[in-house]
């Protein structure tokens, strides 16, 4: 590893945007190698913001301005300040639009990310689709570089699983068709990896366990996984629900640990949580629902540094499931931290889970679980269907 204190004090007397970039990648990896940042993480992202705010005072030019305002972004997205990170995304979007085209699309994408990091999934849809119109018309004059081309093709693999959980249908097949085609095109193994874990993760949110196994194994194949494991954190996790639905427990739990640690390595704590929360369901699935409890509790714990709602959504649902696997008691008070968005698959989920909640505290869950039927079926979440309609647990 870098030694981080000094690259920092060199930051501070002589700037330089692509080595501090780096250098904030380095400190963001190293302060969630042990799963939350510590005093000494602290200290340094502390040091760099100090840094990277009196750049921001006194920079006049525009592009240097903006090139520190992305610095700043990385930072507070990097350790968990995602309002913070919001804020200066929205200022990066609006000095871009004074700047070349392709600053244009990179703060799209940008503040795209940042509204999905807030639990804003409709607007990062939009973001996502404002930064693919702007990246067409740069493709279509010659102005789009390789980088560009691979944001493009990445981006429209995430716009597949954002607009699937919206329940917006012919946007995620669009997305599907279109980030497989630039991928081939773009003749690059592990973006093609990654976009085929994305576009698992969309089948799987949709309950098509086979689609999206078989999702999961091309994207692996094409990564060169095990031996290589750039760009397989996303099957294998992904992967690894379809394959517990399917019955594969062994494979499924060591896909998980895999990802854990693939996404550990890269400093990108939300992807192992994912994958914890995985393994997880794949325990109740297997039949080790005790074994299941001790991982979603852990996940808890680990959701609670890095400030994501929807994670803290996702481990609520699923240790309700689990807690009722195990015959103990669940209140609909527990659920509160679970999104109750306005539209999708994830409101169906959301309010099965709660009729079910309801009718074990002895109370009326009809209501919610008609709405839920009614969603599965608007959605064709088949087996979700199947599931809601013999009033059976989903987990």
């Amino acid at each position: 590893m870098p030694d981080l204190d000094r690259a920092i004090r060199e930051l501070a007397a002589a700037w330089d945007e692509q080595t501090a970039r780096g250098v904030i990648r380095e400190v963001m990896k190293a302060a969630w190698q042990t799963g939350k940042p510590d005093a000494q993480g602290l200290e340094r992202t502390d040091a760099l913001r100090r840094i990277v705010a009196a750049r921001l005072a006194a920079a006049k030019d525009p592009a240097e301005r903006l090139g520190d305002l992305n610095a700043s972004y990385d930072l507070e997205q990097g350790i968990g300040r995602r309002q913070d990170a919001l804020g200066v995304a929205r200022q990066a979007e609006q000095l871009a639009r004074k700047s070349p085209a392709r600053d244009r699309v990179l703060a799209a994408f940008q503040l795209a990310k940042a509204f999905l990091y807030v639990d804003r999934t409709a607007e990062s849809v939009k973001w996502s689709l404002e930064g693919l119109r702007l990246g067409a018309e740069l493709e279509r004059s010659g102005g789009a570089d390789r980088e560009v081309l691979r944001l493009l093709a990445d981006q429209e693999s995430r716009l597949a699983v954002r607009a699937m959980s919206l329940g917006r249908k012919e946007e995620v097949d669009r997305a599907v068709e279109s980030a497989q085609a630039r991928w081939e095109k773009l003749g690059d193994p592990v973006g093609m990896a990654a976009a085929l874990g994305l576009l698992c993760e969309a089948r799987q949110f949709q309950g098509r366990w086979e689609e999206a196994a078989a999702l999961a194994r091309r994207s692996l194949e094409a990564a060169g996984y095990p031996e290589k494991t750039d760009g397989a954190a996303y099957a294998l996790w992904n992967g690894a629900m379809a394959l517990g639905r399917l019955g594969d427990f062994e494979t499924a739990i060591r896909w998980t640990h895999d990802s854990a640690r693939i996404n550990m390595d890269a400093g990108n704590p939300e992807g192992a949580i994912e994958a914890r929360i995985t393994r997880a369901c794949v325990l109740c699935l297997s039949g080790e629902p005790r074994k299941a409890l001790d991982e979603i509790e852990t996940a808890g714990r680990e959701v609670a540094a890095v400030h994501m709602g929807v994670l803290a959504g996702w481990v609520a649902a699923e240790r309700a499931w689990i807690r009722m696997r195990l015959d103990l008691p669940v209140g609909p008070e527990e659920l509160a931290a679970v999104p109750a968005p306005e539209l999708g698959p994830a409101r169906a989920g959301a309010l099965y889970l709660l009729a079910q909640v309801l009718d074990r505290n002895g109370r009326d869950g009809r209501k919610e679980r008609e709405e839920a039927i009614a969603l599965f079926r608007q959605h064709g979440m088949k087996w979700h269907l199947e599931k809601a309609l013999g009033n059976e647990p989903m987990l």
